[in-house]
């Protein structure tokens, strides 16, 4: 298994790159996932150093997909709170509000697993129609929700 440790301040995007990047070339990843593991780990790296967490991040592969899962250490915060949509935090004008954002719309699924306090991010590992589908499906469910939760805020 392969992993990266992170704490307030200690990666750059850099050290993500490079980190991703070994990986893509060691298990043969597409061209067209690198930029969006990049982009979707950094903003979740950004988000968690924000809230004061460090951990490892470490990449698990199967034949259906890739998954990075960040294991956390020292957070404050409920981690399904950090997802929540609220509408005074959610916004494009914030970069709260980007980075959540971001990693909805270029990740495949996001779990929480309280437990072992982790958050994992998947990445499908299929044809491009069907990686398309997907996620178009995660983040119309994900834009929902924060559709619903404007109009109850607004109501």
């Amino acid at each position: 298994m392969h992993s990266l440790s992170f704490s307030k301040e200690s990666l750059n995007l850099f050290d993500v790159e490079n980190f991703v990047e070994d990986i893509c070339e060691r298990f043969n990843i597409q061209n067209q996932f690198r930029g969006n593991i990049i982009i979707a780990l950094s903003e979740m790296i950004d988000l968690l150093e924000g809230l004061g967490a460090k951990g490892q991040l470490s990449f698990v592969k199967d034949n259906e997909y890739f998954k990075y899962v960040f294991l956390i250490e020292s957070i404050t915060e409920d981690l399904h709170s950090v997802f929540e949509i609220n509408p005074d935090q959610f916004s494009l004008d914030t970069d709260y509000g980007k980075g959540i954002f971001s990693i909805m719309a270029l990740c495949d699924d996001l779990f929480i697993d309280e437990d072992n306090a982790s958050i994992s991010l998947v990445f499908q590992n299929k044809n491009e129609i069907e990686l398309s589908n997907h996620r178009k499906e995660f983040l119309t469910k994900y834009l929902g929700k924060v559709n619903e939760s404007y109009q109850k805020t607004n109501a």
